[in-house]
């Protein structure tokens, strides 16, 4: 989903179906949200609800924890997710990316919502 489907999505919530929603509020409301995607401002995702509700979600903490039996391959996999997040990389990233390593490298990061 882009910027402007997102936009599109969160006029239609708050005005109240697609048929009143302006192109021109959308295009201003994809333009806020691309300059705060850029500038890491983002801190709540919406995520789609059932018809009558929108589901608002703030950011993890997210802890690197490594084992005590930690592997060179898991360190090695990890230190690519660590780079991402030390060098300004944003949360809603680093949370997939974990949830998408292998459960021998996960195992070494612990999230809290």
């Amino acid at each position: 989903m882009n910027t402007y489907d997102i936009a599109f999505e969160i006029n239609s919530e708050l005005f109240g179906g697609d048929e009143y929603v302006d192109e021109e509020d959308v295009i201003k409301v994809q333009k806020i949200l691309e300059q705060r995607l850029k500038s890491s401002q983002v801190d709540t995702l919406v995520m789609r609800g059932d018809e009558d509700t929108m589901v608002l979600r703030s950011p993890s903490r997210i802890y690197w924890d490594p084992k005590k039996d930690i592997e060179t391959y898991e360190m090695a996999s990890a230190m690519q997710i660590l780079l991402f997040m030390i060098s300004g990389g944003d949360t809603w990233s680093a949370e997939k990316m974990i949830d998408e390593a292998p459960k021998e490298v996960s195992r070494h990061f612990r999230i809290e919502t």
